[in-house]
């Protein structure tokens, strides 16, 4: 049984996680009450490490929600200790808000989240009770009594939602598309080739291309009984970069909308959901396609026989987000397609096709135009014009479906003659027809209202009464007369419609705002100007979250005029949706999604390289790429203007640049931009003024590399004026950094935040500052020994020393890195796939020397290639193996790094002068028992040509991988046999090392040297 009160951390943590683990959104000050009161410091510090456990702003208030996968991990911690159901209780008696109560409901089974209350209730609950439902559920996990119901609850919410949607299609007055209907359904029926290729739709507001898509969508469900999956790019959950995410959601739509046959899929969409990394990966799984989960897709849709339709509507959204976001779509359908996703047809919408570099993913695009007379002329007939005035409102209306709709509303009640004289431009219709209708309001006060009204993104009649008629000049409203105006106007259906989150507000609606919310800023600047500015303080005042995304939005309107930057939080820029966007001037739009993490279009804009300016929007925009992970985005955009010759190695910029090409895995680039850095006198007295981001990827170069004494002189001094303990990755937490921090400070690891993942820093302090050594952790061991069965091997032991060892190497924190490097050369993950056959399985495998390890003779993959290899601890020979082979300079560097680390866990010191009691080796236990099980091998030349194929397997055979490395390094190997004949195979491993001939091939060449 775990001790609960144990949990490292603060005094007072354990109290404050239990409480937040066991609530809804929370006052964080009622978690601390365990904590000295008296001692501001303390309660400061319980609270900074309950943050990291929660999201601080979940609803844009002052109350905190914690983070799903630390209330599993707290709420397991309370189970296993036998605290939790005493804990509810504890809970319980602290006054729980509705929330709290329904989360210790469902954790007890109690009330209406007993098991037999919410399957009942299933089949008849209204969407507001549902959504309330999965909230909770999702909230207690596993730990809820009606936890395994968590799916059908959100599957029974989704089928409210489609037969919503599929009514309002139906409702919906569509004609005269059926050429254009007929051309889509007939493109996407093409038989699919070895490419995914998709079905472009395109068309400007307006033009009826919503009313298109939900009917071609219609039509392929009840002609193919097709599986629809919206991926909806508005959302800001929804990444292209995040794989397995993405994944998942066509997985949950699946499951949602193919009823018999699931269960398999729903357990692979779960299994992928609780993929653990600190269990059973060393890399950070997101960005990995989950190859497990595609296959039980494929096998899904092929035994329902129905063909899955994916449908990408608002593909702005998706280019918004970067300019190759398109193109990292593509590539994850093909993998869907690759893993067995045979009947798969996209279709894409947008107002404008892309560039012209992405027309092999979605081919020439259908583009939407006005619709043709006869159309026109139907849609007329439908909307209740009489025959005699149907040809004038088609031609005043150009075509268009919205104009032509406005039109009609005029013609019904004023006739005919109110239209336009003459048919006027296309793009201007809908302005001119929306002008004639405000005209004819007969209320002079709500006609007056009603056109700066548009301005405000919704109207209430408070907002009438305090903010609008002012700005227009009017007395002040009473309440009574503001209520009238506001229900006048209500009525306006043509105009606006009512906000369905609050029904005392109107919202303008959208198709008449895109067209017209322009002419009106051009047309009354000054007055707009002041409606926004009146509108901000308005709703800034206001408590409830979508008034401050309204306060938010009309700050933004205000850069039209006023240059100033505003404040902006990073939450709400995420609120703003792809239309709302579209509505703000460019320098609003390019703050916002530089703010959110999204790309922003100002470095496509640059005609210059990057050395022409330390432009710092162009900083921004790299460190919001190095936030999202987007190595795709950020190499397109660091390759567009790499012209590195006239880059200020000293500048915020290089320091950007520096930064995304060592998170990106280009290791050997990013060192020689900082060697430049110091050649020209660059220090580290600024790196406590950069953003954490940079000066964290500056200190773990130092760490790799070397060049940190100055740096690491006070490593206390250190992390209280760098962001290194709150934003350290794995490579600063785990690699050559906390080696040297671990070594100038023996405590200073216990600064860092706490993970249930073994860290490996201090288990080899523990195990080599030691005469004789140390035995390994236990329980170490027996995570490492996971790791190692998760990728296929067996093990049995005891086992000793050196195999131990060599299973720790499975705690490699470069393995992301090196997972990075290979999105940007594909050729890594291919090579990765066919090494980690020959790594991992057959007598072959290294880790056959092993007597404690078993082997198959057959491998089957199901996680990242690369993080398979690291799973079994073969990751720094594997990695620097290949960059000699291919000569990589990046991977090559990498794979230095990421063995230098390896000998240091097997007891090879690697950075600097070794720690005190460390006592210094010629070569590392691994490496020295390795050499030793070839020589005494009854084969000794043969195993060592399988070994040397093994690592490197798409050269050939093993005599092709030597002979190449006879060709590459003549003089160490001539070095070598020197040092074996006078100081035997230690000292021939060493000089091979001093020679960086990669550590995967020393045993075999010095078998090989030793036959001649």
């Amino acid at each position: 049984m775990v001790e609960w009160r144990t949990v490292p951390g603060p005094r007072g943590l354990a109290e404050a996680l239990e409480f937040a683990a066991l609530s809804g959104p929370f006052d964080p000050a009622s978690a601390l009450t365990a904590v000295d009161r008296k001692s501001r410091e303390a309660r400061a510090e319980v609270a900074s490490a309950l943050a990291k456990a929660c999201d601080t702003n979940p609803d844009q208030s002052n109350r905190w929600l914690m983070l799903a996968s630390q209330r599993q991990q707290t709420l397991r911690r309370l189970a296993d200790s036998g605290e939790l159901q005493p804990a509810i209780g504890r809970r319980r008696a602290a006054d729980p808000d509705d929330r709290t109560r329904d989360l210790l409901d469902a954790l007890t089974g109690e009330g209406q989240f007993s098991f037999d209350r919410v399957e009942a209730a299933l089949g008849t609950a209204a969407r507001e009770w549902l959504v309330r439902l999965t909230t909770v559920l999702d909230w207690a996990g596993g730990f809820a009594d009606a936890g395994s119901l968590l799916e059908p609850s959100r599957t029974a919410m989704k089928r409210l939602e489609r037969t919503e949607r599929r009514k309002d299609v139906l409702s919906l007055p569509f004609v005269g598309r059926d050429r254009e209907l007929g051309q889509l359904m007939s493109r996407l029926a093409a038989a699919p080739g070895k490419e995914v290729r998709g079905v472009f739709l395109s068309g400007p507001p307006g033009v009826g291309k919503s009313a298109l898509l939900e009917q071609v969508i219609a039509r392929h469900i009840d002609e193919h009984g097709s599986v629809v999956v919206r991926l909806d790019f508005d959302r800001a959950g929804l990444d292209v970069t995040d794989l397995r995410m993405l994944t998942m959601e066509v997985a949950r739509q699946i499951t949602d909308r193919v009823i018999d046959g699931t269960e398999q899929l729903a357990t692979a969409r779960l299994q992928t959901a609780g993929y653990r990394e600190d269990a059973e990966s060393v890399v950070e799984t997101r960005r990995a396609f989950p190859a497990a989960l595609g296959r039980e897709i494929a096998r899904t849709v092929g035994v329902a026989r129905r063909p899955l339709l994916v449908v990408v509507d608002t593909l702005e959204s998706l280019q918004a987000r970067g300019a190759t976001h398109l193109d990292q779509l593509f590539a994850w359908l093909q993998q869907l397609a690759d893993h067995g996703v045979a009947d798969m047809a996209v279709l894409v919408a947008g107002r404008a096709a892309p560039s012209p570099e992405f027309r092999r993913v979605v081919g020439k695009p259908l583009a939407l135009e006005g619709l043709a007379e006869f159309a026109a002329l139907e849609f007329t007939e439908r909307l209740s014009v009489l025959p005699a005035d149907r040809p004038v409102v088609v031609d005043r209306a150009a075509g268009i479906p919205l104009a032509i709709k406005l039109a009609a509303d005029i013609v019904r009640t004023d006739g005919v003659k109110a239209l336009p004289a003459g048919r006027p431009n296309a793009k201007l219709a809908s302005a001119l027809l929306y002008r004639i209708l405000l005209s004819r309001i007969d209320d002079d006060v709500l006609r007056r209202l009603a056109h700066p009204g548009l301005i405000v993104r919704r109207i209430s009649a408070d907002l009438l009464r305090d903010v609008i008629a002012p700005a227009v000049g009017l007395p002040r409203l009473a309440d009574g007369e503001a209520r009238s105006l506001f229900d006048a106007l209500a009525l306006q259906h043509w105009l606006v419609e009512i906000d369905p989150a609050d029904p005392s507000f109107v919202r303008h609606r959208s198709d008449i705002r895109r067209d017209l919310l322009p002419l009106i800023y051009e047309d009354k600047p000054a007055l707009c100007a002041k409606i926004d500015r009146e509108a901000t303080r308005w709703f800034a005042a206001r408590g409830d979250r979508e008034s401050q995304v309204d306060a938010l939005y009309h700050r933004l309107q205000q850069l039209r005029r006023n240059t100033t930057r505003p404040a902006v939080s990073e939450d709400l820029a995420r609120s703003l949706d792809a239309a709302t966007l579209e509505e703000l001037p460019d320098s609003a739009r390019v703050l916002v999604r530089q703010i959110a993490g999204e790309f922003s279009g100002v470095a496509q804009s640059r005609a210059v390289g990057l050395g022409a300016s330390d432009d710092p929007r162009l900083v921004r925009e790299l460190v919001n790429i190095l936030a999202k992970s987007d190595w795709a985005e950020g190499r397109s955009l660091v390759d567009r203007y790499a012209n590195t010759g006239s880059l200020d190695p000293r500048s915020r910029l290089a320091d950007a640049v520096r930064a995304f090409w060592w998170r990106a895995g280009q290791w050997y680039d990013a060192n020689w931009l900082l060697r430049e850095r110091d050649r020209l006198g660059g220090d580290d007295a600024d790196i406590g003024e950069l953003e954490p981001v940079l000066a964290v990827a500056r200190m773990e170069m130092r760490g790799e590399y070397g060049r940190a004494a100055k740096l690491l002189g006070d490593p206390k001094a250190l992390l209280e004026r760098t962001p290194l303990r709150s934003s350290a990755t794995s490579v600063s937490r785990y690699g050559g950094l906390a080696f040297r921090l671990r070594k100038a400070s023996p405590d200073i690891l216990a600064a860092f935040e706490l993970e249930e993942a073994p860290d490996p820093v201090s288990l080899a302090f523990d195990r080599w500052t030691y005469d004789p050594p140390a035995p390994w952790n236990a329980h170490s061991v027996e995570f490492a020994h996971r790791r190692l069965m998760s990728v296929g091997p067996t093990f049995r032991g005891p086992a000793r020393p050196w195999v131990e060892t060599q299973t720790m190497a499975s705690l490699t924190p470069y393995a992301g890195v090196v997972v990075n490097l290979a999105q940007g050369d594909r050729r890594l993950s291919t090579l990765a796939r066919e090494a980690a056959q020959t790594l991992l399985g057959g007598h072959h495998s290294p880790l056959a020397l092993a007597d404690e390890i078993t082997v198959t003779s057959s491998v089957g993959i199901d996680i990242e290639p690369i993080a398979a290899i690291a799973n079994a601890g073969l990751l720094a020979e594997w990695a620097e193996a290949l960059g000699f082979v291919l000569e990589h300079p990046n991977l090559r560097s990498v794979g230095r790094a990421a063995d230098n680390w390896r000998r240091t866990m097997a007891g090879d010191w690697r950075y600097g002068r070794p720690p005190r009691g460390w006592r210094p080796r010629g070569i590392d236990e691994v490496l020295a028992a390795r050499i030793d099980r070839h020589r005494a091998s009854h084969d000794p030349v043969t195993l060592a040509f399988l070994q040397l194929a093994a690592w490197v397997p798409h050269v050939g055979s093993g005599e092709d991988v030597w002979d190449l490395i006879r060709r590459r390094a003549p003089g160490a190997l001539e070095s070598a046999s020197m040092a074996r004949r006078e100081g035997g195979t230690e000292a021939a491993a060493a000089k091979l090392r001093r020679y960086r001939i990669p550590t995967a091939f020393v045993p075999s060449v010095i078998t090989l040297i030793e036959v001649g």
